[in-house]
């Protein structure tokens, strides 16, 4: 990817808490970030499996850089212009925080069923 790209996240666009999420963050954050789901994204990039994709969400920066999971989230939400962005400076500089997140994004992915019922 070249830096003239947009940024992209890749999510699964068969899980409907998923669907959920991109469709607010997609609303906060404009066209900032282009919004794919891996069941669409043909791009042949190849840093990226098919196992990792069904697992966590994927944050691509501009420049080709990746990263998934719990710090992707927060990527999407530090382009908001919502308080919550403050979520993603505690990420990178509170001591264990980044740890939590993972765990509690780990449980939320395995669980996505249980929680799109909730949100419903």
């Amino acid at each position: 990817m070249n830096s003239s790209r947009k940024r992209l996240l890749i999510y699964d666009g068969d899980c409907g808490f998923c669907k959920r999420l991109v469709s607010k963050w997609r609303g906060k954050t404009g066209d900032r970030i282009k919004y794919v789901p891996y069941q669409e994204f043909s791009e042949n990039y190849l840093a990226i499996s098919l196992e990792e994709l069904e697992k966590e969400v994927k944050f691509i920066h501009s420049d080709g850089s990746i990263i998934g999971g719990a710090a992707a989230a927060f990527m999407v939400i530090e382009h908001t212009k919502s308080p919550l962005k403050v979520l993603a400076w505690f990420y990178r500089h509170i001591p264990l925080f980044d740890l939590i997140s993972e765990w509690v994004y780990l449980i939320v992915s395995r669980n996505r069923k249980v929680f799109s019922r909730i949100l419903s």
